[in-house]
């Protein structure tokens, strides 16, 4: 199971209103407020207290919601961030006359109504908390000998579909010498879908090179960084960075998810990532950790439900073969994501917090730093806690939340940056399904959640899908008719310890859609029913057949241990 969450997480690799883009067409030069702190920088968030919007409303967020998200002549003439000057003067409306769609009266010297300025002016730092200090920076960027490398995806069309990830593969600029990456900062071009990238890394050029649809078969052998809303860059420590070129990584693939809610028809995007790398190699190669929980399961219309995920002594003895140094930790749920913490816990008592996050919002992530390092070490435990809300407000929902990919979905995972990277791991994981770990007990054969061979149910799934009566006897597109013949031919599937429970109910929602087996297997969990005899099978065509059979046994090798 363990390379698979690999794939899925970083696929995914972070009382409040959240921060729609679309809500910027509901101000006066919405798109066009400037970072108080760093010039040509937008202020995407205008109602935030972060950049890139998101978590906490600053003070000209909360006016804006308590007009009802509307531009009005008593918000325009308040001054939310108490420098003097009104909302509309700093927004380019001092009449207050502007409405949507309409041409403003200014569209210069705009200035931030939710924050005071000048920022740092003794007024201001006597008023608010926000000041420049702290920002990103990467000084590393900056010195003799580093290079940059641009990847950036074509102007793009996006799909109506409210999930999507798209890939493009590039070549490194270099192949011929080894390399460090020492940053990666992201370049966004249409902030109004944009989730999160992530950076991996391979040996041997993919058979798709140009922006497609991702699978599971492509350049994924290493995580090489990551970026979600709120996140400026990625800056790695002095003496820290990521290898490729010679012998190692040649190809590097960009994973974007892009989120549609609303399944506009007309987006394009090309948004990057730009690199920053050196010759002159660092002491240590680095690397990532993934620890949570997959069993999810959030009632509707709750304020708290906590779930946990405990890596194990025994796991992290098998993991890693000498102690690491973490630089970087941070949670990652999703909008029902209420707080969170990550605890280290050595000898059977608690070593250190890592991260506490008391409000987590999604769009915000807190990116907690360690200069120097806290040090992990083998039979160490690691400890994270999700609590979720789906009560009121943006997280109300009306059904069970699950786990899953989409920002519909929720997630429960602890996300660390270390050194030195254990040789020949992409990325270690150590999650949970329930109180069941992904690695091993001693003689064990295979991976075992509970009663449930995984191997060997995966196993039996593959097999099922090269049988061609299974080709030709079930409904996999339709979804409406289970012949008995298709019955009888899924009767070891439905005998299987694997499909029992809660995690049965999970291999339903994930894993048979990843292989176009979900309406088959739904149909017949109605019972035998035959197909009319002028409809004829909707099955499976060969060469699709083919394409699944390939994915399944790749994710066969993705769930095994070792």
């Amino acid at each position: 199971m363990k390379s698979l969450v690999v794939v899925c997480l970083w696929v995914t690799l972070l009382g409040a209103a959240v921060a729609y883009p679309y809500y910027a067409d509901g101000i006066p030069n919405g798109y066009k407020v400037p970072h108080p702190c760093k010039q040509n920088d937008m202020w995407k968030g205008v109602g935030h207290l972060t950049m890139g919007g998101g978590g906490r409303n600053n003070q000209f967020g909360k006016d804006f919601k308590a007009a009802g998200y509307q531009w009005t002549p008593a918000l325009c003439r308040m001054d939310s961030d108490r420098d003097n000057r009104t909302n509309g003067e700093e927004l380019g409306d001092p009449n207050c006359v502007w409405k949507p769609n309409h041409v403003v009266d200014r569209i210069v010297n705009i200035t931030h109504p939710g924050v005071c300025e000048p920022v740092d002016s003794p007024y201001c730092r006597s008023i608010q908390e926000y000041t420049c200090d702290g920002l990103y920076k990467c000084n590393a960027t900056e010195e003799p000998g580093v290079m940059e490398y641009d990847m950036r995806f074509p102007p793009t069309p996006v799909p109506t579909d409210e999930t999507t990830y798209i890939c493009n593969v590039f070549e490194v600029p270099d192949d011929t010498a080894t390399f460090h990456a020492i940053a990666f900062e992201p370049f966004i071009n249409n902030s109004n879908i944009m989730h999160h990238m992530t950076v991996f890394g391979c040996s041997t050029k993919p058979k798709q090179v140009g922006p497609h649809l991702c699978d599971m078969v492509t350049c994924r052998e290493s995580v090489l960084a990551g970026w979600t809303v709120g996140v400026e860059g990625v800056c790695l420590p002095d003496n820290v960075g990521v290898r490729f070129g010679k012998d190692s990584i040649k190809y590097i693939m960009i994973e974007m998810h892009w989120n549609n809610p609303r399944n506009v028809d007309h987006y394009t995007d090309s948004s990057g990532m730009k690199m920053f790398y050196t010759s002159k190699l660092r002491k240590y190669d680095e690397g990532f950790l993934t620890a949570g929980q997959l069993d999810l399961e959030i009632p509707p219309g709750i304020e708290s439900h906590t779930v946990q995920s405990t890596c194990q002594s025994r796991c992290t003895e098998r993991e890693l073969p000498y102690p690491i140094n973490i630089t970087k930790v941070n949670l990652h749920m999703h909008y029902l994501g209420k707080s969170g913490r990550i605890e280290l816990h050595r000898n059977g008592t608690l070593y250190k917090t890592l991260a506490d996050d008391e409000y987590y919002f999604y769009e915000s992530p807190v990116i907690y730093s360690y200069d120097p390092p806290v040090e992990m070490r083998p039979g160490d435990v690691l400890k994270t806690v999700c609590t979720f809300k789906s009560k009121d407000g943006i997280r109300k929902r009306n059904t069970t939340t699950y786990f899953g990919l989409g920002t519909q979905d929720e997630m429960c995972f602890a996300l660390v940056n270390y050194y030195p990277k254990v040789p020949n791991k992409p990325a270690i994981t150590c999650i949970q399904f329930s109180d069941y770990d992904s690695c091993p007990k001693n003689n064990q054969n295979g991976t075992i959640v509970g009663n449930c061979n995984y191997t060997s149910f995966t196993s039996s799934v593959t097999n099922m899908l090269g049988n061609t009566s299974f080709s030709t006897s079930c409904d996999v597109k339709g979804g409406k008719y289970c012949p008995a013949e298709c019955k009888n031919i899924m009767s070891n599937l439905y005998a299987d310890n694997c499909m029992k429970g809660r995690l049965g109910k999970y291999n339903r929602r994930m894993l048979f859609p990843l292989f176009k087996m979900d309406k088959a297997v739904a149909a017949c969990d109605l019972g035998v029913s035959e197909f009319p005899s002028t409809s004829g099978s909707t099955a499976l065509t060969q060469t699709l057949l083919a394409t699944l059979i390939t994915s399944l046994t790749l994710c066969v090798r993705m769930l095994s241990i070792g």
